[in-house]
């Protein structure tokens, strides 16, 4: 047999997870709601999610930079309210967002607590949170997001006014 041969391997049952409780929170559009973070991701945040620095990105949408991450991947907790949406983009690497609470919907599917979407420089959506209930995603990107059509003209000109603002 040389190396790189297909071979079957025989894998074992899939463990019965039907039975796991799992960690909810009440549908509110507070952050006060927010606590459906996984124990291993806890310790990255340094405090509760209500209480976290949480900064404004859009109306109805806040983001919090975990620190643990800073100048490596961007790494962050998306908190966006039900039914709204975030401006059109693309990615210039890859993107991985877990639903920690609640769900969205975009160009390639639905998504709730528990899945995983993946998107890269072939994907140009704008994801809407689920109604009834605010979404909250851990989300992983390698390089930059890069805003498209005319809401994410406007984000990128009002990003530049606050960044100058603040010099």
């Amino acid at each position: 047999m040389a190396f790189g041969d297909d071979v079957p391997v025989e894998v074992g049952p899939a463990p019965d997870v039907a039975s796991v409780q799992i960690e909810t929170a009440k549908a509110s559009a507070s952050l006060s709601s927010l606590m459906p973070v996984p124990d291993p991701l806890r310790g990255y945040l340094g405090g509760e999610v209500s209480r976290l620095n949480w900064v404004p990105v859009l109306r109805g949408m806040r983001e919090y930079a975990l620190p643990a991450f800073a100048g490596r991947e961007a790494v962050r907790l998306l908190a966006i309210e039900a039914g709204r949406r975030m401006p059109s983009h693309t990615h210039l690497g890859q993107e991985l967002t877990l639903v920690l609470q609640g769900s969205f919907v975009d160009a390639t599917g639905s998504y709730a607590k528990g899945d995983v979407a993946t998107a890269d420089g072939s994907i140009d959506h704008q994801p809407r949170a689920g109604a009834g209930e605010m979404c909250l995603c851990l989300a992983v990107e390698d390089a930059p997001l890069r805003l498209t059509g005319f809401s994410g003209i406007l984000v990128g000109i009002a990003a530049v006014a606050r960044r100058l603002a603040g010099r």
